[in-house]
């Protein structure tokens, strides 16, 4: 969404995903997982891996490209998977409140939402209505929490469920009257964890399968991490709870339900990967296939980046259920040729007429198993990828299976998982998955114990930067890039662990000024100077806030310049901006608001340079906004620490509108 004009100007626009994105990310520690609604561990919007590690910014290597979950009965005559076995986005956002239930697009939108909250959060709601009863400061993230019954929910989300009393998010219910109310004390949490050993980071989005020769099911997912540098298994780990709803005709009593994780995988490049299982530990893991991530005889891996020589071994782990069944399919060999399309029909490929798994034979005893390379490829003669295969490694999509048993109409199930990147710096990129056998197992013990781990909890308290929040109000959005720019070029003492998401003490840089913004704060990235790679925070953790700001304006204000936009119309706008009040300036913003819900508005933004310098340059931006009346917010700044000379009175800004239905586009908040 950022791009660096060469010469001299710098702009940077960004869609307000505040509470209507599609896809957004979790980072607390070393490993950054995105979701989209429909598809954990996944960035199919942003054509990007779903998870990567150790996170070092836009540098950082995949470990992951996307996961899938879908139900599906194998009951005689009753056969309903809940969507084909590629992806296509057939899953809709938001409650299945009852079988056949079709939600209106305006709730689909609404739904689209991704719900956070943050430890230090609910240790300050804690502590506020433990002191007399009350809650004085009423935190946004923990007022919005979709739990039962919430009576702050519309007012937080702007929008209201219909079913008030529909179980969606876990919190703790200090009153014990089932309800969800954060003025009596109530706070969000997975697997009912108390405050203190509440994880540093948690996401919540629900989504649902629905139709005719469907399983109807929805899925209500809480994503969560921990900040954990003194237990590198906790801080190299994301963890996944996945509730799962059965919402089929009354009529119909599920007596034989498969759950399947379909995980595309990837280790650095995604083109010299081996996969394979440990059953005991209902874990399926993937590594490279040589000693050199992304180094191919036939070619090299495109788009990716690599671990080159520091090759971890990363893994999936199914926490509180049986990994039943596992197999691999090929997607594309090493010269990037496709070998096999996924089949459509999990059953054809999985069953046998009777309901029974398919077996895989054993390629040296002959036995019938139900887990595919399912053995040590340390060891010479053993059922691995890497001892069994001619190749140097390919793309595969691996699936683990879960029987999930009889289910009634409406019951529940969840079931935990967990992402891991394992990796020891002494050991090879098959020595590693010794690595991942022992943190799976330490991993478990962790989870078996209700989370007993030992972190430090990092409460900053004062002058606290957060990566990204560059003019420290408690929000990142487009308006942080005013401080990079204004400050560009100065530099002052580092950060360790810089880009985690979490506040960070940090010592002022120069002497402390009042009324003026300390230079700690612009540099995002933590690397000691302010330039424009700190622009990149601003877009991994764009609407990202901290310590409940307050609530940003959503309306123009003043005199705002008013657009009509007709259906399917397409027009370039010219507007002219006064800037009659300074004869020089570094710099302007503005706001675009989008009046119509329904509206799609492609806004590409031409600011031209002024004519004194010479030079006619102009900044591109091409978004599109297809839900919400929120704000696009522009800022451009020229790339010189010097004001630019105004020889006319008037700025010229070019518009390119286009309109899905009739509209009004207004554009203010000049600066």
């Amino acid at each position: 969404m950022m791009r660096r004009i060469i010469l001299h100007l710098l702009c940077i626009s960004m869609i307000p995903m505040i509470s209507f994105c599609q896809s957004d990310g979790l980072n607390s520690n070393n490993v950054h997982a995105y979701f989209e609604n429909g598809y954990p561990f996944s960035n199919f919007e942003s054509n990007l891996a779903g998870c990567v590690a150790p996170f070092q910014g836009i540098y950082s290597p995949a470990i992951c490209y996307s996961m899938h979950l879908q139900m599906f009965s194998i009951d005689p005559f009753f056969i309903l998977p809940s969507s084909t076995n590629v992806p296509n986005r057939t899953q809709t956002p938001g409650p299945l409140y009852y079988p056949n239930f079709k939600p209106t697009t305006q709730e689909i939108n609404a739904f689209k939402k991704f719900w956070y909250i943050d430890k230090g959060e609910i240790l300050d709601h804690v502590d506020d209505f433990n002191q007399d009863g009350n809650v004085d400061t009423k935190r946004s993230d923990i007022y919005a929490w979709p739990g039962k019954n919430n009576p702050y929910f519309e007012e937080f989300n702007g929008f209201p469920i219909q079913q008030g009393d529909y179980p969606l998010a876990e919190f703790v219910d200090v009153d014990q009257d089932g309800n969800y109310n954060p003025d009596h004390g109530d706070y969000p949490t997975v697997h009912n964890l108390s405050a203190d050993r509440m994880p540093n980071r948690m996401i919540f989005f629900v989504y649902h399968h629905s139709g005719k020769y469907v399983f109807q099911s929805e899925y209500a997912i809480t994503a969560f991490a921990f900040s954990c540098p003194e237990e590198q298994i906790l801080h190299n780990s994301v963890f996944m709870s996945c509730r799962i709803r059965n919402k089929n005709e009354t009529q119909y009593k599920v007596k034989n339900s498969i759950l399947l994780n379909s995980v595309d995988p990837q280790v650095g490049c995604y083109l010299d990967d081996y996969v394979g299982c440990f059953p005991d530990l209902n874990s399926a893991y993937w590594y490279n296939a040589d000693a050199n991530d992304g180094i191919l005889q036939a070619n090299s891996c495109p788009s990716s980046f690599s671990y080159k020589s520091k090759i971890p071994v990363i893994s999936m782990t199914i926490l509180n259920k049986k990994m039943d069944y596992f197999s691999a399919d090929i997607n594309i060999d090493s010269t990037g040729k496709i070998i096999l399309q996924m089949e459509n029909s999990f059953l054809r490929k999985y069953f046998n007429d009777d309901g029974t798994f398919r077996k895989f034979t054993h390629p040296f005893n002959h036995g019938a198993r139900d887990h595919q390379f399912s053995e040590d490829p340390n060891e010479e003669k053993s059922w691995s990828m890497y001892r069994m295969s001619n190749e140097e490694g390919m793309d595969f999509t691996i699936d683990q299976m879960i029987k999930t048993g009889s289910w009634d109409n409406n019951e529940s199930k969840t079931l935990d998982f967990v992402l891991m990147y394992n990796q020891d710096p002494d050991s090879n990129h098959i020595q590693n998955v010794h690595v991942a056998k022992q943190n799976i197992l330490k991993i478990q013990k962790i989870y078996n114990e209700g989370f007993l781990y030992r972190c430090s909890f990092d409460d900053c308290k004062d002058g606290c930067v957060w990566p990204g929040d560059c003019d420290n109000n408690g929000r990142v959005d487009a308006l942080d890039a005013v401080p990079i720019f204004k400050m560009l070029n100065i530099t002052g003492l580092k950060r360790s662990d810089s880009i985690v998401w979490r506040g960070m003490e940090s010592f002022d840089w120069g002497t402390e000024r009042p009324g003026v913004l300390n230079p700690k704060f612009a540099d995002a990235d933590g690397n000691g100077v302010v330039n424009v790679r700190d622009l990149n925070l601003l877009r991994w953790y764009f609407k990202y806030t901290h310590n409940s700001p307050e609530p940003r304006a959503l309306e123009c204000a003043g005199n705002p310049i008013l657009k009509f936009v007709k259906n399917g119309n397409t027009r370039m706008e010219k507007i002219y901006v006064s800037f009659l009040e300074k004869r020089s300036i570094e710099g302007y913003s503005f706001s675009v608001l989008n009046s119509n819900s329904d509206n799609i508005i492609l806004i590409n933004s031409l600011a031209k340079m002024w004519e004194d310098t010479s030079v006619f340059i102009f900044e591109h931006h091409s978004y599109e906004q297809q839900i919400s009346p929120e704000k696009i917010e522009v800022v451009c700044f020229q790339n010189a620490k010097r004001d630019i000379p105004i020889i006319d009175t008037f700025q010229q800004l070019f518009y390119i509108l286009k309109a899905k239905s009739t509209g009004v586009v207004e554009i203010c908040d000049f600066t």
